[in-house]
């Protein structure tokens, strides 16, 4: 297939464009220039600013493809700016979404956020929350694309280059024995290489609309704190004065994957990622220390 990557210089990102050149794709990448990419002659390369319509049909007048992946949109705008520079230029879209489209809960399902019924309101990114970007975007999608659009509604995305760091941020409190401010349940996680594999995957396939992509199960910040005792030996020192930790701002928020399994997608199992994730970090730790 021809391929368009618009992001894909890291995380999981990368991920996806390392497998879409093994499989023998033409794989593109559309991106600001601004970051290093490790592939080499495997990849072609366009500039653009695809926060800014003149650079997006600028970049790609004449090509058409495929497949578009989209890793970086944010907001309605963005999403109408894809709209405009790609009609009549793509085959299909993978549009990378998010579980903050949802209220939080247990084991949501695609139909509990309804994009195609959701207000469009117009704006940037920096007009919205993050939740409500990625809802915004999915609802422009879904309602005025001339082609087929996937929303794929990843969970907090882990990896050990992960350059939010947040998992990071409760390994070092521990192992440092240090206080933090830590609340939350039960979560759902995915990681990197296989969040990259599922949009590889899915891209191949005839489905169209919203679709969760999380590993199986879920993990508790409980289990994540113990396990850190654990391996640590070190007490979690919780304290309401510590510095916040990075999930504090989810309370109870997992998946139901049940589709994406249906339609033949194998997820791993998410303690089979969180957990050597961690002992990844600590062992890292223990060598700066």
């Amino acid at each position: 297939m021809n391929v368009l990557v618009i992001g894909g210089t890291r995380f999981f990102g990368k991920a996806l464009v390392r497998l879409l050149a093994e499989k023998g794709h033409d794989v593109t990448i559309a991106t600001r220039g601004l970051t290093d990419d490790p592939f080499g002659e495997q990849v072609k390369r366009l500039r653009i600013d695809r926060e800014n319509e003149e650079s997006m049909k600028k970049a790609i007048d004449g090509l058409s493809f495929d497949v578009v992946f989209d890793t970086i949109c944010y907001s309605s705008e963005d999403a109408r700016i894809a709209c405009s520079a790609l009609q009549g230029k793509v085959k299909r879209y993978v549009f990378v979404s998010s579980m903050a489209v949802y209220n939080e809960g247990f084991n949501l399902e695609e139909e509990d956020f309804d994009a195609a019924a959701y207000p469009i309101r117009m704006g940037t990114k920096e007009a919205f929350t993050y939740g409500e970007g990625k809802r915004q975007a999915e609802a422009f999608f879904s309602q005025r694309a001339d082609f087929p659009v996937v929303s794929v509604r990843f969970p907090v995305v882990l990896g050990k280059d992960d350059y939010t760091k947040r998992l990071l941020f409760y390994c070092e409190k521990v192992f440092r024995k240090e206080p933090l401010n830590a609340t939350g349940g039960k979560f759902s996680f995915i990681d990197g290489d296989e969040a990259g594999r599922f949009l590889s995957w899915v891209g191949e396939q005839s489905y169209a609309g919203p679709i969760n992509a999380n590993s199986n199960g879920t993990i508790s910040l409980q289990e994540i704190l113990l396990h850190l005792e654990e391996l640590t030996g070190n007490r979690a020192v919780l304290d309401s004065k510590g510095e916040p930790a990075p999930y504090n701002h989810y309370v109870n928020y997992t998946l139901d994957n049940g589709l994406a399994r249906e339609l033949g997608f194998e997820f791993g199992n998410v303690k089979e990622t969180v957990f050597p994730l961690i002992g990844h970090y600590i062992e890292e730790l223990k060598q700066g220390s």
